[in-house]
């Protein structure tokens, strides 16, 4: 077939012997090739509608003249939930999304007027009311005479979402950093950051730099070892790796040397942590000097008051025995006279007649020896409270034995004493304190435990004297060993704390309490005279 006759017409005639003339031959196609030039373009059709079907992303085709929607893949309707009818035909101010109609003539008119146009970030509205945006392209082209608008709709909502996200976790860690930096500028505690490879401080807060006295200059950049206030911490690079060894050091009173030679005390605190992919090591240097120099004054001072106290007791304990002896010998001894003229007067009185009158004074006179010996039975208690006799002549079993036979008469209570065979001899202000404990400790078991029987035991072993009192009452309970009204239980720890022992008191596992007296026999230097 001759696709164009009229072209050979137009052939030029023949030319002059001796010219080089080229005939060009007419372009003559068959019905084949005509055949298979349509199926090329079938083949490429259902190509490129293959791609269109199965894009990733929206694809709208309109009219370049009304706007019109031509064509609508199917990713663009899921995405905007509508149906192929509700598309095809519709204009595009006619459609949710774009129903802004005045904004989507003024866009159709860009689109119109310029090949390609895009939208980094647009928000459309899908048919159930969800908001997503999406990345807008367009680009217009000739098909058969007629103008196509194309445009492409990538979602991008994830990605804004995560951009979001990001920018806002961006965000907070600026403000997380600003934070943290405010703090570590106004810490009341010194703060030093090190690397931890190498030990060269890279940070260091105000705080520090005015405890130590150093500039920021003289401080940032130099190894900790080259500051003198920690060359005894980390004093050299075998020390700083044993501390990332360990992760974690704390010294609870640390002096350090200042710039200007002052000795402070400090609680130092490091500890070793990942920043991105290098390790750091933290020091938190406190100043504790005032509280250190408030606890060395308080102890001072706890010192005193219990030098003062062992001096009470001391001069008490001389006081009491003092007065002990002198009512028991100047007032035991009046008294036996007493008793004595008493006994004379009424022999002499019996010498005379008898008479009525004679007779009464007589009757007053037998009476008077009885109460006589009712005041120095008195006496001879009241001497022994302030002070046994028996402990100072007899020792301390003996009085522990004395004092055991004194609660059963007074109260009915059982009391069992077993001393060691052989009792070491014991400084007197060691068996006094033991004594007067045991004596408190009886006198409680007789007001509040409500006990029947009670154990004592005194061992003397390996230089210690271990006095253990144990009842079968009700048991002391917790708040009342903690109540600060035990003025008791505080006396007995007190006493034996002067002589650097130690008391316990335990609920017995069964019922009842237990007193464990434990005090080194050893003399205890008297206190000085002038704590008094």
């Amino acid at each position: 077939m001759i696709r164009n006759p009229a072209k050979l017409k137009e052939l030029p005639e023949a030319q002059e012997p001796g010219l080089d003339v080229r005939i060009e031959q007419p372009e003559i196609r068959t019905a084949q090739a005509d055949g298979h030039d349509e199926q090329a373009i079938l083949v490429s059709e259902q190509r490129y509608r293959r791609l269109f079907e199965t894009a990733p992303h929206g694809i709208l085709s309109l009219n370049g003249d009304t706007a019109q929607v031509m064509d609508a893949n199917p990713f663009m309707k899921r995405l905007l939930g509508y149906s192929q009818e509700e598309l095809l035909g519709k204009k595009l101010w006619e459609i949710g999304p774009f129903k802004v109609q005045a904004a989507s003539k003024v866009t159709f008119a860009e689109l119109q007027h310029t090949d390609i146009l895009q939208y980094e970030g647009l928000c459309l509205e899908t048919k159930d009311g969800r908001m997503i945006d999406v990345e807008f392209i367009s680009n217009s082209y000739m098909v058969d005479q007629q103008c196509l608008i194309q445009c492409n709709f990538r979602d991008i909502t994830e990605r804004r979402h995560r951009e979001k996200a990001a920018a806002q976790g961006e965000q907070a860690i600026r403000a997380s950093e600003l934070k943290y930096r405010k703090l570590f500028e106004t810490a009341q505690d010194g703060i030093l950051i090190l690397e931890a490879d190498t030990g060269r401080i890279s940070e260091v807060n105000p705080f520090l730099l005015k405890l130590l006295g150093f500039t920021h200059e003289e401080v940032v950049g130099r190894f900790i070892w080259e500051l003198s206030p920690f060359e005894d911490i980390v004093s050299n690079q075998a020390k700083l790796m044993q501390l990332q060894i360990d992760g974690y050091v704390r010294y609870e009173n640390l002096p350090l040397l200042t710039k200007d030679g002052r000795m402070i005390a400090v609680e130092f605190v490091s500890n070793v942590y990942s920043t991105g992919d290098c390790k750091v090591i933290q020091c938190n240097i406190r100043d504790i000097t005032i509280r250190k120099q408030a606890e060395a004054a308080l102890k001072t001072s706890h010192t005193q008051l219990r030098s003062l106290l062992a001096r009470l007791q001391t001069v008490r304990e001389d006081e009491a025995t003092r007065i002990a002896r002198e009512i028991h010998d100047e007032l035991g001894q009046q008294l036996t006279g007493l008793k004595m003229d008493l006994i004379w007067a009424e022999r002499k009185l019996r010498e005379l007649p008898g008479c009525s009158a004679v007779n009464a004074i007589m009757q007053r006179f037998s009476d008077m020896p009885k109460i006589v010996d009712a005041i120095t039975t008195s006496v001879q208690v009241i001497a022994t409270q302030l002070r046994p006799v028996v402990l100072d002549k007899l020792g301390l079993g003996t009085a522990l034995q004395y004092e055991a036979r004194r609660l059963h008469e007074r109260t009915r209570i059982s009391c069992t004493v077993h001393l060691p065979e052989t009792e070491k001899e014991m400084p007197p202000e060691l068996s006094t304190a033991l004594f007067r404990i045991y004596q408190e400790c009886l006198t409680n078991i007789a007001r509040h435990s409500k006990a029947s029987k009670v154990k004592v035991e005194l061992k003397t072993e390996d230089g210690w004297v271990t006095l253990c009192v144990q009842d079968n009452g009700r048991g002391i309970t917790a708040a009342e060993l903690a109540s600060p009204v035990s003025l008791g239980l505080l006396g007995m720890k007190e006493r034996a704390a002067l002589l650097g022992g130690k008391i316990t008191i335990a609920r017995d596992e069964d019922q009842g309490t237990v007193l464990t007296a434990r005090i080194p026999n050893r003399a205890i230097p008297p206190p000085k005279e002038d704590l008094v």
